[in-house]
């Protein structure tokens, strides 16, 4: 439309969008209901700020918002041939050869059969993704956030994972549940599955980070990169106190606090050793009883 007058514009707009109701026509049984349908996209697609049931209604000419939410409540059509409508469409009229396709269809819950979206909402369950690069066949799970990422093929997010922007998550690596991950890099297969943050860090591929994992990027004043080569394995509920690296293939025992580099293939333990007292627990008990009574 570059060069075209504003009456063309505005006709390729309207004739553009009289195809799009005359295709969502077949989903409607009677007449009344699709004109009511086509009246409420033409509400959605207006300029008002506040698109409420009786603002949609004095737009559409209505005495009341009644036969519009008729529609969305009593209303008998296939959603998701609406669905299919609207993504047709836009491959038809939008597709680039080199483009990914998302549909988003969690940015408003409805719940009940009141429900109606007055604008693009989000909610906290829903989750939430900005300028982020995303690959082939990559799952994402309800509830997370992606703000300026790249999420390579095969890629598994969520549910409630957080990456925050600078997050490079490789291809088919996991960044499971609670999982938040800034300017870090996860390499291709892996894992980060539970409770985790992953911050400033270089992570290579084949790498398992147990649950509640802790990257202590941040001294008070600077930051600092932690590096974990292929195939380490950080045990669940670990520190790593950076600036720190962790060579190729070494293991980190569960509950350990790191803070100095550990060599390939070797093991580190940063935590006490265990000590049990026999029959301390009921020694305890005792004396507790004995000071209750007196």
């Amino acid at each position: 439309m570059a060069g075209a007058s504003i009456e063309t514009t505005l006709e390729l707009w309207a004739s553009s969008l009289r195809e799009v109701k005359a295709r969502m026509r077949p989903l409607f049984a009677q007449q009344r209901a699709a004109v009511s349908a086509g009246l409420f996209l033409d509400g959605l697609l207006s300029d008002e700020r506040r698109k409420t049931g009786w603002m949609r209604a004095e737009a559409a000419g209505d005495p009341g918002p009644w036969r519009q939410q008729a529609v969305l409540g009593r209303g008998r059509w296939d959603a998701d041939a609406l669905r299919d409508i609207v993504r047709d469409y836009a491959l038809e009229t939008l597709a680039d050869p080199d483009a990914v396709l998302v549909i988003d269809e969690t940015g408003f819950l409805k719940q009940g059969k009141g429900s109606c979206g007055v604008a693009r909402q989000y909610t906290g369950s829903a989750g939430k993704i900005t300028n982020c690069q995303i690959g082939d066949k990559v799952l994402i799970r309800p509830g997370c956030i992606m703000e300026d990422s790249v999420v390579a093929d095969g890629a598994q997010l969520g549910p409630y994972s957080h990456l925050r922007p600078g997050s490079d998550i490789g291809e088919g690596a996991h960044v499971g549940n609670f999982v938040e991950t800034k300017k870090t890099r996860l390499g291709k297969g892996s894992k980060a599955n539970h409770l985790s943050y992953l911050g400033d860090a270089v992570i290579g591929e084949g790498v398992n980070i147990g649950a509640g994992t802790i990257t202590c990027n941040y001294d008070g004043v600077n930051k600092h990169q932690s590096v974990i080569e292929d195939g380490v394995f950080v045990g669940s509920d670990s520190t790593l106190v950076a600036p720190v690296k962790l060579g190729k293939g070494a293991y980190v025992g569960a509950g350990s606090c790191i803070t100095d580099e550990v060599p390939a293939d070797a093991l580190a333990l940063g935590r006490s050793r265990q000590v049990n007292k026999p029959n301390w627990a009921c020694e305890k008990r005792e004396k507790m009883k004995a000071a209750k009574k007196s």
